[in-house]
């Protein structure tokens, strides 16, 4: 809107009627693409910040997955481990259990620790 077509308004409609379009003029046309400009990058840098959230959010999930797979895997060691311990106790206890079966008989020729009797 030009400065004519505001002076025509305001003799056409009173001085009260073009000073409010002036203003709503100058609200549409000076401070409204300031504050727009202003919130919108407001706005980016609140999108900025969820995406820095939600980055945050996948790595600290990553790491857990990490952490759980290394526990996995921890427990998984410690399990073959009690598993062949369990088997070494197992073959001794057979071991044992065959000796006491057989009796004490030295598998050395002329054992000082069994009597030959």
């Amino acid at each position: 809107m030009t400065e004519p077509t505001l002076i025509s308004l305001a003799g056409q409609y009173g001085p009260w009627f073009a000073m409010a379009i002036m203003l709503i003029y100058i609200v549409a046309n000076k401070l409204g693409p300031q504050w727009l400009s202003s919130w919108f990058e407001e706005r980016k840098l609140v999108r900025q910040a969820e995406v820095n959230v939600y980055e945050r959010f996948i790595a600290q999930q990553a790491e857990t997955l990490r952490f759980i797979g290394s526990a996995a895997n921890a427990m998984n060691s410690m399990n073959e481990n009690i598993t062949r311990s369990l088997d070494g106790n197992t073959q001794q206890i057979y071991h044992l259990t065959q000796a006491v079966d057989r009796g004490g008989r030295c598998p050395l020729p002329d054992c000082p620790y069994i009597s030959k009797d």
